[in-house]
């Protein structure tokens, strides 16, 4: 029988990431279902992001925060803007970047050695929000008996969550369901921030969430597999795939907005984890100035959203040295809605997934539920496969030139083809946000208590 859950998130509106995305909508959705649900998050002052246009899950929902205990990290970064706020310094967001330590090299110097064990253990273990999992179990233990819980559902990363989760768990013996939304261990984690200890405490970790948790949920096939072929020991049904999605009634009043004059690209989120736009710069800038296969007159790009740095290379100055000053266009962090309005007055949307395999960045399927033409650059892969079901992409593969020159080319064809708006084909229906939360309410019945 239905009851109360307790989704643990730590991030969740007002936060503007886009792990906040998923949580909010099965909150917003499991009532249907008769399901009561009690959220727990991160304190607001915690992110970096925040979304102040209004109410999140409507002014009935149940949300408490935690605070977030200060680590070596989050003091050192402090210190360090402070310093460089004094300082005047007009590229903060360089410097801050450009703490992390260098990449992994033939021959490491024990200093350096000695100071990615330091990270790896005291800083990034299991993530850089480890202060939030005290007091998120201690709140956490507060709601279950309170509102008497039923169900605990965790979703990483960060990680932190599922520490928690497991905390909880193995305190209250309640069933518990968790989510990956990325990898935890090894694919997610640069060399800079792991040590042989580390990964092997990690690895720990992830083994004993896996053993105590009654359903374990992924967000693609391919992780869904990956976590059946590490846990062969463990029956194969106790894993499954519940995809990201769109919500079609929320992206409704977008549909249809009247295009921008000029033949529009736009890319809306961050650049990391190898994210760059600089091959589709590149390409974009010979057919403009080289081949003259397109004119400066006809094309517009924009970045919204922290797109400034990209493994610390300055985009502004990279258009700039390009000769796309005019051409490309960088907008601050805006609200989920006010990006929807950009992206859906853009001609063709840039997504960027070029060494992922077994994720599908979250635009993705507002992209589907847009019915938005993309230029794709992505490797084999989660996002390549679930890109072959659409009609409206131009896939291209990563680091090369002269097929991003042809791709765009193809996908502005493709776009002046069938420019109106279509109805999207109904292999898309099973990434509606709706029929998602059914699927996860059906794993929450399934899953006997341990």
């Amino acid at each position: 029988m239905p009851g109360k859950i307790l989704i643990i998130s730590y991030h969740f509106p007002p936060d503007l990431s886009v792990g906040a995305v998923r949580p909010r909508k099965f909150a917003e959705y499991l009532p249907r279902s008769g399901w009561d649900p009690i959220i727990l998050t991160v304190h607001e002052r915690h992110h970096d992001n925040i979304d102040s246009s209004g109410s999140c899950c409507g002014p009935e929902a149940k949300i408490f925060k935690a605070v977030k205990i200060p680590g070596v990290r989050s003091f050192f970064l402090s210190v360090k803007k402070k310093y460089l706020s004094l300082t005047k310094d007009e590229d903060i967001k360089q410097h801050m970047d450009e703490w992390n330590p260098p990449e992994q090299r033939s021959k490491e110097p024990i200093g350096e050695k000695l100071k990615r064990y330091f990270f790896s253990l005291f800083v990034f273990l299991p993530d850089d929000r480890a202060g939030w999992i005290f007091p998120a179990v201690v709140k956490g233990i507060w709601l279950i008996l309170r509102y008497r819980i039923d169900v605990i559902y965790t979703t990483s990363p960060p990680s932190s969550s599922l520490v928690a989760g497991l905390i909880l768990k193995t305190v209250t013996g309640k069933r518990w369901v968790t989510d990956f939304r990325d990898p935890w261990i090894g694919e997610m984690k640069p060399f800079f921030v792991r040590s042989r200890l580390s990964d092997k405490i990690e690895l720990w970790l992830e083994k004993k969430v896996i053993e105590k948790s009654d359903h374990i949920v992924s967000v693609t096939p391919e992780m869904t597999e990956r976590l059946r072929q590490r846990y062969p020991r463990l029956e194969a049904d106790k894993f499954s795939t519940i995809w990201n999605g769109y919500d079609s009634s929320e992206l409704s009043e977008f549909i249809g907005l009247e295009k921008r004059d000029e033949f529009t690209f736009t890319y809306a989120g961050s650049f990391y984890l190898g994210r760059s736009p600089r091959v589709f710069l590149i390409a974009l800038a010979n057919l403009m100035q080289g081949s003259g296969r397109i004119g400066n007159e006809q094309i517009r790009v924009r970045f919204i959203g922290d797109c400034h740095y990209s493994d610390g290379i300055s985009i502004p100055a990279m258009t700039e040295e390009l000769g796309l000053t005019d051409i490309v266009t960088f907008i601050p962090q805006i609200s989920r809605d006010e990006a929807m309005i950009e992206m859906a007055r853009s001609h063709i949307l840039l997504l960027l997934a070029p060494d992922q395999p077994l994720q599908i960045p979250g635009k993705v399927y507002d992209y589907f539920g847009l019915k938005a033409y993309i230029l794709a650059v992505c490797g084999p892969g989660a996002s390549a496969n679930i890109l072959n079901d659409y009609d409206r992409v131009v896939v291209v593969p990563p680091g090369d030139v002269r097929k991003m020159e042809n791709g765009i080319i193809e996908v502005i064809d493709l776009y002046r083809r069938a420019p109106e708006i279509c109805e999207v084909d109904s292999v898309l229906e099973k990434y509606e946000r709706s029929l998602l939360t059914e699927e996860l309410v059906r794993k929450i019945d399934s899953a006997d208590s341990v």
